[in-house]
């Protein structure tokens, strides 16, 4: 059977603007055929997302549609949505897959903000932006931008490592990730069932609960952030004390509870989650500048599961470019993608109550040990400034890899403290990071 043929360059150049392609069209391949590409059908693109489920095949050869030039119609009619970021090498190919992305080898791939879409001098300003307003607590000389897999700026800065504390929450609950795919727990999992000390204290408390820091534990002692109760937080995983709240009630920020966390994480292992991650994570991306600390507890030494992961910007912006094409890395699906899309969307809803401590702000913005730029109790997101996708691991003095799965980008900052030893994260960074989105679209190309 012939392979139906499409002149498709002055079509793909329209089309490039909506979908992303990272690289311009061809003249020398303006062929392929549709019986050999899988694609999502929609009756109108769904603003702001690149996917959706089934995948259907188009019926019979692709034409374009009538209606709007910017897409394909199949032999029914139906609009065809080019969905994602999807490169012209993969049309040449024959294949249209959701894991188009440009992947990095041993580097990242460079290239121009303008040809991924981004205006420089725009960019400039907004990065200009975020570097006074962080001037006292880091700047932005770390600062490392992926936009479609092709590292678009480097800040000079962008290779030294700092500890990224609570940035690692998002790591460890990648871990309960990869033990829900591998069939040894659920999110419903009773801790008790690996912990055998929670059980009288703790017996309803499940990992969804210690993934979305509603559990309500607690450890005996703690060393900073008293509540007005004198229970202090720290990063020990034991021994138990009485719960703060019942499970599921309240959003507390604990240290305490995501240690245990990992401890009970460690244990459905059956192995170091510093070695599961090296394994099915770290060593398929490349990401090998990095290092999970370990800290002394009551309970014996213990790998830091809250906030002791160690690395530098260009090395997490590869753990944020596998979360952008949703758990796949060139080809291969190293965590589900349906626990990508769990983990990066509100789990905590807005209804639920914010306990009184200045880092209990996760109702309405929080995934699974994820930040999402949700919709605040007080009605507002997190990051007005910023697309309604965004999502972001977060740490002590401002270290974040945010994703931003609406502009095909992945933002890194590792930082340290301030020069005197104080805290390097400044009390409106929301603020300063929504602005910082609002000036960065404005370099968004069209």
């Amino acid at each position: 059977m012939k392979t139906p043929s499409l002149n498709l360059q002055a079509w793909l150049a329209a089309l490039v603007p909506m979908i992303g392609f990272a690289q311009a069209p061809d003249a020398a391949h303006n062929s392929f055929n549709p019986a050999t590409l899988q694609l999502f059908t929609t009756g109108a693109p769904y603003p702001g997302e690149y996917e959706t489920t089934p995948f259907i095949a188009p019926a019979g050869p692709l034409r374009v549609c009538a209606a709007n030039p910017r897409y394909f119609a199949d032999a029914s009619g139906r609009p065809v949505y080019l969905t994602g970021s999807h490169t012209w090498q993969s049309l040449q190919n024959g294949i249209l897959s959701k894991t188009s992305l440009i992947f990095p080898g041993k580097d990242w791939p460079q290239a121009t903000p303008e040809s991924q879409g981004i205006n420089s001098a725009r960019l400039r300003v907004a990065l200009d932006y975020l570097a006074r307003s962080l001037a006292e607590h880091g700047g932005a000389d770390t600062v490392f931008i992926v936009r479609n897999g092709y590292a678009i700026w480097q800040g000079p800065e962008c290779d030294r490592e700092f500890q990224i504390f609570s940035a690692t929450k998002s790591f460890t609950s990648t871990m309960l990730g990869l033990l829900i795919d591998d069939g040894k727990v659920t999110l419903d999992t009773f801790a008790k069932k690996f912990e055998p000390a929670l059980a009288e204290q703790y017996p309803r408390v499940m990992l969804r609960h210690f993934a979305t820091m509603t559990s309500g534990y607690d450890s005996a002692g703690g060393s900073y952030e008293f509540d007005a109760q004198g229970r202090g937080d720290s990063w020990n995983p034991g021994p138990p004390a009485p719960p703060i709240f019942p499970p599921g009630t309240k959003f507390r920020y604990w240290d305490d509870a995501m240690s245990q966390f990992g401890q009970v994480l460690t244990k459905a292992a059956g192995q170091p989650l510093d070695q599961l991650f090296k394994s099915r994570i770290a060593e398929p991306i490349g990401m090998t500048r990095w290092r999970w600390i370990s800290n002394d507890t009551p309970t014996g030494r213990v790998l830091c599961w809250t906030g002791g992961l160690r690395t530098s910007s260009r090395e997490l912006a590869r753990f944020g470019h596998l979360f952008l094409n949703r758990g796949s890395w060139d080809g291969k699906q190293l965590v589900s993608f349906s626990w990508v899309d769990q983990a990066t969307t509100v789990r905590v809803p807005p209804t639920t109550p914010n306990d009184a401590l200045p880092r209990s702000r996760g109702a309405g913005v929080y995934g699974f040990n994820w930040w999402v730029n949700g919709i605040k109790p007080d009605g507002q997101h997190l990051w007005p400034g910023a697309p309604p996708r965004t999502y972001y691991a977060n740490g002590l003095h401002n270290n974040v890899c945010i994703v931003v799965p609406e502009w095909r980008m992945v933002i890194a900052r590792t930082n340290g403290a301030r020069k005197d030893g104080s805290v390097g994260t400044p009390a409106n960074v929301d603020e300063i990071w929504s602005e910082f989105f609002s000036r960065l679209a404005e370099a968004i190309m069209p």
